[in-house]
């Protein structure tokens, strides 16, 4: 073989291979899945425009912070909120006086320890600022009553508030633990719930699982026609999976907002039985009092958006605001009305 033909058959060869590992399927590294934390009325106040002006209301639609900026945000955990007025951005807090931007949130600066950003990650710190793990974890989440927060890199796991995994990074999808000591955990493609200890409680056997409220049930999904339910501490059902969707858990007032299979919205109680039901129309619901407990919840129904309380009383009518804006897991979301 002449030296022309072995290098046209070394590089016939190379393209070759280089074609093959190309089109060989590449390995994926899973999208995290994560609790969400929402706050619709963050310090008592929701962002609202009207006629072109940005302000503040609360949660009886009273105007708190005049309609007077050109853009303006939803108040964060922090207590303050970016505006702009006369095409200068600036922070104010829930008064609408100007601030500077605190680093710490109120909360942060009671607890022992705190979440730090570096190179887009996150790890936990002393009250002084001195850190107790690497920024290695790409998202986390509140520390528990039992001292216990998710934390995920490829997989979710807990860590204690020295910086300690106690839980191995193992699942596929974490959530908090609630006040009864139990998380809800995915692994291998299914739902179930830990203790602190990591062990099993209720075996993953579900398509979807809530967290806990304090009324001792959660609302779960299960496989096939049937669809959402809910379940107590034991794993048994309470009410049968044959709901469309599920809003929120059991709050004090013995009341859930679920989605029927006719897509009505309603209020059900714990015996399963229908309360009252929402608007007629209602096309998607958000800020469905996902712990139990917020007082007031969020409407989009047919491009028109509107406040409600558990009772169903409408508490900001549709069409009153030309926009309602809230936060949404750290992103804004801007409603029409």
């Amino acid at each position: 073989m002449t030296k022309k033909k072995l290098f046209a058959f070394v590089l016939v060869s190379l393209a070759a291979v280089f074609s093959v590992l190309t089109f060989l399927p590449r390995k994926r590294t899973p999208e995290p899945e994560l609790d969400n934390k929402c706050s619709l009325f963050c310090e008592g106040l929701l962002c609202v425009r009207k006629d072109g002006k940005y302000g503040y209301v609360n949660e009886n639609g009273r105007i708190v912070i005049p309609l007077q900026f050109e853009s303006a945000e939803p108040f964060r955990e922090n207590g303050v909120a970016q505006v702009r007025a006369e095409n200068e951005r600036k922070f104010i807090n829930p008064r609408g006086k100007t601030v500077d931007l605190p680093e710490k949130t109120p909360e942060q600066e009671k607890e022992d320890v705190s979440w730090y950003r570096k190179n887009n990650l996150s790890g936990l710190q002393d009250k002084d600022g001195n850190p107790l793990t690497e920024a290695m974890f790409k998202e986390y989440g509140p520390f528990a009553e039992n001292g216990l927060a998710w934390v995920y890199i490829r997989s979710g796991g807990y860590v204690d508030k020295t910086g300690q995994i106690v839980i191995p990074l193992q699942f596929s999808a974490v959530r908090d633990f609630a006040s009864n000591g139990l998380a809800a955990v995915k692994y291998g493609g299914k739902w179930g719930y830990i203790d602190a200890t990591g062990e099993y409680v209720i075996e993953p056997q579900f398509e979807d699982a809530h967290t806990f409220t304090s009324s001792g049930l959660a609302a779960v999904r299960v496989e096939g026609e049937s669809g959402w339910g809910f379940i107590n501490e034991k794993g048994k059902f309470v009410i049968d999976p044959e709901l469309d969707g599920c809003r929120s858990g059991f709050g004090s007032d013995g009341l859930a907002l679920v989605r029927k299979k006719d897509d009505r919205y309603c209020f059900i109680n714990r015996r399963g039985k229908v309360v009252h039901e929402l608007l007629e129309g209602t096309e998607f619901v958000d800020f469905g009092f996902n712990d139990g407990t917020l007082g007031k919840g969020y409407i989009y129904s047919r491009g028109t958006s509107y406040i409600f309380d558990r009772k169903g009383n409408i508490l900001i009518q549709p069409d009153q605001y030309d926009e309602l804006s809230y936060r949404y897991d750290s992103d804004m979301f801007h409603g029409p009305c």
